[in-house]
């Protein structure tokens, strides 16, 4: 879990939706806070286009750890991310997510059944490790 103090993505942050980005050797960490619903998706779309494209080999971790609000937006929006990612990088170059076992964003992926096709993690550092 992250350290609210120390973590770029506040919880007193006003935004409806925060996006940070950490470009690793490794791996290209997109950070979410806030709400994904129909308002903010565009926003996320975007960030998550922009990482897959620049993904170049490495792991691409998307951590809604943060996040709120997870919407019908924010599934249709993981599904085509991972369609992204395997188009770009082939079925070798996983897509981590870290949901933290946060129920709003876990509960609607068990429910969409894409649980069974994406990779879940409780934590940043298991996600980068893939363990």
């Amino acid at each position: 879990m992250h350290d609210p103090d120390t973590h770029p993505l506040r919880q007193d942050d006003p935004a409806p939706l925060r996006l940070d980005v950490d470009d690793r050797p490794d791996a290209l960490v997109l950070a979410v806070g806030g709400e994904i619903d129909n308002t903010t998706v565009d926003a996320l779309r975007a960030a998550m286009d922009r990482a897959v494209a620049d993904l170049d080999g490495r792991h691409l971790v998307l951590d809604l750890a943060h996040v709120e609000f997870f919407g019908s937006a924010g599934i249709a929006v993981l599904v085509e991310a991972l369609s992204g990612v395997w188009a770009t990088a082939g079925s070798q170059q996983p897509f981590r997510i870290v949901v933290d076992d946060t129920r709003p964003v876990l509960r609607p992926i068990q429910v969409s059944g894409l649980e069974n096709h994406l990779r879940l993690y409780s934590n940043l550092a298991d996600a980068l490790s893939g363990t």
